[in-house]
């Protein structure tokens, strides 16, 4: 294991200067029997010990060798030694070194070397942590074996079944030559007890790697036999400095001989040559300026295989140039019109890309109808992934293109883009019109869309983009998100959201209307509306074991890094996806720091169009600024779209009214008297009041002929009820005689509408004036009798069991929902009170129906809160 010029080259590096190593000296050819050989040390005479990779029959050592050491007995000097010696002694077109060290530190400031294909390990070292990347760990093993597979695919294609036979026949088939290949591997005990993926793949390359001609330097502290999990038996040639106790010794070497050795001593065994004592010099201040030496004689490589690690970036990076377009605006010119794929981040591959890069991570929107779920806990970057979603679709799209309409219910995050010409709007939990109206509009424009489509026989979004271009669009933008920060939040207080989005989920696929949302947990959402999203992106979750990606990568998404994940990588054709994982772009471009400033950047350089913006409900209408209804109909407010609301008091059969004091469910009871009055004939219709608190004593002198009964109070209230109680029921008797005989409706007389204010304060579980109407309810409809009744929502949910309110109910009647407390649960259907604005009411109709109306205010007074329940101007 000796030679002249090995001799010269250690002495020329551990004597000479750097500046005199010579290149055209070290790297002179030299046959394959020598090949692979580095000096590590002197033996007791001062001749060179030298390693030799080569297999036994070819007079080496290899192809594998061992390197163990205890801590303080120069392994990692060392290692370092060995890497450097192979570089020193071998043109970059004789050798390729892989170098791997998971902790970041062996092998820095070697990188730089012409023949490293990469240097595997955090970056930059932490040598202080432990927390290391885990994701690292599954690229290495993926890595590790494509490059096995590679050579194997060379082999093949020419018949070969080794690297020499493939060397002397790939002239012929003129192609590429394959170099002998040195994988270092520092710290493997260490490495092989995270990743089992790792070590399966070093086992791998040491069965196979003699013929593939890649060769293993494993070093470690403390390697005995199950650290080494099986890659003993390919490993014949060990280094074994010193170790902390003669058991180690002997487990290694077989005799006690390394216990005690001094710092860079050590001892050399292999199939050849038998055991050599030998001391490595101290060149702990020479590896550097060497490295540097080497690197300065060739230049490095074109092409780094290992790519760089995962880590935050600024959505610049990954977004291509970007120019000002007096068409466009704001836009980068490596994403054409139409295009619906948009860049978000870098996604995790084994191998680099043509520009040493890690590829872009591209979401195709017109994959899997363009839906996208982006799941995650709290702080690993929901949100922002929403903020560079709408950022990149922002720079790619005009808002002719492309419009947001987005639902915030998370942190207000979303709110930084409110001004993008793109964004129709933005709104929270605190505006509950916005939000049902947001889900109305864009369930009717999904709905008009498809009836479109079917029309002009369109059964593809291809179809319908091209339907929309050769047509007239309108205002609306091409393509329509519907971005929802924290949907189980949004499913929560609005009940009658989860059958919007599963219908836009289905109808939007076809007619450019996308669902973009954010969960922290995929099992908080309807398991129908996640298997309607098939692109997910997953971020680091609580419970990775609940992952739909792949539980194994999403154990390995560290946790503090915000926007690292995993998703399934759609394969070209179309077939399953690979799991993979990713890392998000930040929302931010040249000259910006916040999503703010990109805002404002790409509003600085639009061209003037944006999405019509979609303006809230008016918390205050006027009845004169409401155009007239047909028939006996009259208005009573505005809806989600402004349109006017109307009420026919005749096609009503009863009516509840819940709402909170201020809420404005005395001004609608106005309202309905008073178009009651203007509309209709006093013959045909007349009114019986209970007012006992005294919220509508004016409205008597008001309603002049209309008026048919008023009960100031309660005692006042029990004859009225008497007289009615007889009237209605010498009606029901008429009206079924008259069904007997056939002969019509059978009485005659004006429509009787029971209006009550205050409910809950004249009714009560012992008594309740109202009661002797309880068999007449059911037949309102036949004989002319409508009952409202109006009550504060407190304790709605435990008088709407009582026998008064289940009648009217079940008779079918029209509930009207004004502000009032969650916790009082569904009222109507799966409709429950929530905090509105005053005069802000959902209108129920029998047929379960719900519509957001802005009731007019029928008073010159302005809203105002509530002092006390006694005091409150409802």
């Amino acid at each position: 294991m000796t030679g002249a010029a090995e001799a010269e080259l250690s002495r020329q590096q551990a004597v000479v200067g750097v500046d005199q190593l010579d290149p055209e000296r070290c790297w002179a050819a030299r046959p394959p029997e020598r090949m692979l050989r580095v000096p590590i040390g002197f033996d007791g005479s001062g001749t060179p010990v030298t390693l030799d990779l080569n297999p036994s029959h070819h007079g080496g050592n290899g192809p594998h060798a061992l390197l163990v050491g205890a801590a303080g007995s120069g392994k990692t000097e060392l290692v370092r030694s060995l890497v450097l010696g192979l570089a020193v002694h071998h043109h970059p077109a004789q050798l390729e070194l892989l170098l791997v060290d998971h902790l970041g530190g062996s092998f820095r400031g070697l990188e730089r070397l012409p023949q490293v294909l990469g240097v595997v390990g955090q970056y930059p070292p932490h040598p202080a942590r432990f927390d290391i990347d885990p994701s690292l760990f599954a690229r290495l093993g993926r890595f590790l074996h494509w490059l096995a597979d590679e050579r194997l695919g060379w082999m093949g294609a020419l018949g070969a079944r080794s690297m020499e036979e493939y060397n002397q026949a790939r002239k012929a088939a003129q192609q590429q030559p394959m170099r002998p290949m040195v994988i270092a591997v520092d710290h493997y005990d260490v490495l092989v007890s995270q990743s089992l993926e790792v070590r399966d793949a070093l086992l791998r390359l040491a069965e196979q790697g003699e013929a593939l001609g890649m060769h293993l330097l494993v070093s470690g502290e403390r390697l005995d036999p199950g650290a080494l999990g099986g890659l003993e038996r390919s490993l014949s040639c060990r280094i074994v400095l010193g170790t902390p106790s003669p058991a180690e010794s002997r487990m290694l070497l077989g005799t006690e001989d390394a216990y005690g050795l001094p710092p860079g001593a050590g001892l050399l065994t292999g199939p050849v040559g038998g055991t050599v004592l030998f001391q490595a010099p101290d060149q702990s201040g020479l590896v550097q300026p060497v490295a540097d030496r080497v690197a300065s004689w060739a230049p490095p490589r074109p092409r780094a295989l290992w790519p760089p690690p995962l880590r935050p970036m600024p959505l610049a990076e990954v977004v291509g140039w970007l120019s000002i377009d007096p068409e466009r605006g704001l836009s980068t010119d490596q994403w054409q019109p139409g295009r619906m794929s948009v860049p978000l981040g870098r996604l995790d591959h084994h191998v680099s890309g043509p520009d040493g890069e890690l590829p872009r991570l591209e979401l195709d929107l017109a994959r899997g109808g363009g839906h996208l779920a982006v799941c995650g806990r709290r702080g690993s970057g929901t949100s922002t992934a929403l903020l560079t979603l709408l950022t990149t679709l922002a720079v790619t799209h005009t808002p002719r293109e492309a419009g947001f309409y987005c639902l915030d219910f998370d942190g207000g995050e979303l709110a930084e883009l409110d001004g993008l010409p793109h964004t129709a709007t933005v709104s929270g939990p605190e505006d509950t019109g916005l939000v049902r109206r947001v889900l109305g509009d864009l369930t009717r424009i999904a709905r008009a869309r498809t009836e479109l489509c079917r029309a002009n026989g369109v059964n593809s979004p291809t179809g319908f983009r091209q339907l929309l271009e050769a047509g007239e669009q309108g205002p609306l933008p091409r393509e329509i998100f519907l971005v929802i920060d924290n949907a189980p939040r949004l499913l929560h207080e609005h009940p009658g959201a989860e059958a919007a989005l599963l219908e836009l989920a289905t109808r939007g696929s076809l007619v450019g209307v996308h669902l973009v949302f954010t969960t922290d947990r995929w099992a908080a959402l309807p398991p129908q509306l996640v298997e309607l999203v098939p692109t997910r992106l997953e971020l680091r979750i609580d419970e990775p074991q609940s992952s739909l990606v792949e539980p194994r990568l999403a154990e390995q998404v560290p946790l503090d890094v915000p926007g690292r994940g995993v998703l399934l990588d759609p394969r070209p054709d179309g077939a399953a996806g690979v799991p993979r994982h990713f890392q998000l772009a930040a929302p931010v471009l040249p000259r910006t720091s916040t999503p703010a400033e990109t805002c404002a950047l790409i509003r600085q350089f639009g061209t003037g169009v944006s999405v019509p913006r979609l303006e809230p409900m008016p918390t205050m209408v006027r009845p004169e600024q409401l155009p007239p209804a047909p028939g006996s109909a009259f208005p009573i407010g505005v809806d989600e779209s402004l349109a006017p609301v109307s009420l026919d008091p005749f096609g009503t059969a009863h009516m509840l009214i819940y709402g909170e004091p201020g809420s404005g469910r005395t001004n609608l009871l106005r309202l309905l008297m008073l178009g009651i009055a203007e509309n209709c004939d006093p013959g045909a219709a007349r009114i019986v009041l209970t007012d006992h608190r005294g919220g509508l004593a004016d409205l008597p002198t008001k309603l002049g002929n209309h008026l048919a009964g008023f009960a100031p109070n309660p005692e006042s209230l029990q004859p009225i009820v008497e007289d009615l109680c007889t009237a209605m029921s010498a009606r029901l008797a008429a009206a079924d005689t008259a069904a007997a005989e056939g002969t019509g409706q059978g009485w005659a007389g004006p429509e009787i509408f029971l209006i009550v204010d205050d409910y809950d304060h004249l009714s009560g579980p012992t008594h309740d004036p109202l009661l002797p109407l309880l068999p007449l309810l059911p037949e309102g409809g036949r004989i002319g009798l409508h009952v409202v009744l109006a009550r504060s929502t407190a304790g709605a949910a435990k008088a709407h069991s009582g026998p008064i309110l289940t009648a009217v109910r079940a008779a079918g009647a029209t509930g009207v929902l004004l502000s009032g407390d969650p916790q009082e649960g569904p009222l109507f259907g799966p409709v429950a009170p929530s905090p509105l604005p005053p005069g802000r009411a959902v209108l129920v109709g029998p047929d379960g129906n719900s519509t957001l109306v802005q009731t007019a205010c029928n008073t010159d007074a302005v809203w105002q809160p509530p002092l006390a329940e006694e005091d409150a101007l409802r």
